[in-house]
């Protein structure tokens, strides 16, 4: 079994959370009450969470986690977990 890796010390998810928190955090400033999150951004996030494993994703942007789990394709992430690599759409 492969070793888990420690997502929250690596600088890459580190540089990769910074850039889309602040998308986010400019959406979260102007956005109207109960509007949802855009495509756009959900893109990005669903990027990361491919990278990066959903869990660790949704806690750093703050995101809810069924919501980013039910738009990340399975099939994609067993296939990374099994193979060890990174899939990105």
């Amino acid at each position: 079994m492969a070793a888990k890796k420690a997502t929250r010390l690596d600088p890459a998810f580190a540089a990769d959370v910074a850039g889309v928190q602040t998308a986010l955090a400019a959406w979260r400033k102007r956005r109207k009450p109960r509007e949802p999150i855009p495509e756009t951004l959900w893109h990005d996030i669903i990027r990361m969470a491919q990278i990066y494993q959903t869990s660790p994703v949704a806690q750093a942007l703050r995101v809810n986690y069924t919501a980013l789990k039910r738009r990340v394709p399975a099939n994609l992430l067993a296939t990374a977990a099994r193979t060890g690599n990174t899939v990105l759409l």
